[in-house]
């Protein structure tokens, strides 16, 4: 298991996420305003835009929305230590997605 990223913490924190779930799958990330982007690449490394980068959504209010949950997987990092930086009703309401997740 990894330890805790305080950094990314905060910048989530800063930001909006999102959660959702298809098919029994987790799916979560973060909207970035362009300006942070270079902030985000340094927190999650450099090596997270290895293998063709990370994809992202471009969204029409200057944000990208960047997915979260092969970073957490190849990090070994878990939704519940981050769990302050998502909404409470889809903690709740993803709560069997988010145990599979953890415990993958």
């Amino acid at each position: 298991m990894a330890e805790f990223n305080p950094d990314l913490h905060a910048f989530l924190m800063e930001n909006e996420m999102c959660m959702w779930a298809e098919k029994g799958e987790l799916h979560f990330g973060v909207h970035v305003h362009f300006n942070d982007i270079g902030d985000l690449i340094k927190i999650l490394g450099s090596y997270s835009l290895d293998d063709g980068g990370l994809e992202c959504v471009l969204n029409n209010e200057y944000t990208l929305y960047v997915p979260l949950q092969d970073h957490f997987m190849n990090s070994d990092y878990t939704v519940g230590y981050y769990k302050y930086c998502f909404n409470e009703q889809d903690l709740k309401r993803y709560s069997t997605e988010i145990e599979a997740f953890d415990n993958e």
